[in-house]
């Protein structure tokens, strides 16, 4: 495809983030990855996608403070990492060595909670 449209991969443009995998006691399960990026000057990113609900820029701070109980626990960890990085390009070319994370369930007080677990 980038051939056909003598295009390239600007790789320079792209981080690997993160790498989770849903707790086997879900029904559903995702082996997600998650990415960050920096759009080539002269192009704009848009939020026009069939794989979700909806799709709208926000600020990973606001969208922590506000929506915290509604954001499932990759997200919530992925937001504070953006919300904490100092610039988009130092997040972007931050280069580290991604590990799988699975939560298990661990007996809490009375209820369940998820335990961050690292894969081999």
């Amino acid at each position: 495809m980038l051939r056909d449209g003598d295009l390239v991969a600007r790789t320079d443009l792209l981080g690997f983030h993160a790498h989770w995998i849903t707790p086997e006691v879900e029904p559903r399960r995702y082996d997600t990855f998650f990415f960050t990026a920096l759009c080539p000057p002269g192009q704009h990113a848009d939020d026009q996608t069939p794989e979700a609900e909806s799709a709208e820029w926000v600020d990973p701070a606001a969208m922590l403070r506000d929506e915290r109980p509604a954001l499932m626990p990759p997200t919530i960890v992925c937001l504070e990492d953006v919300a904490a990085a100092t610039s988009a390009a130092g997040l972007v070319r931050m280069r580290r060595d991604v590990q799988v994370i699975q939560p298990v369930p661990v007996r809490h007080g009375d209820g369940w909670a998820m335990r961050m677990q690292v894969r081999p």
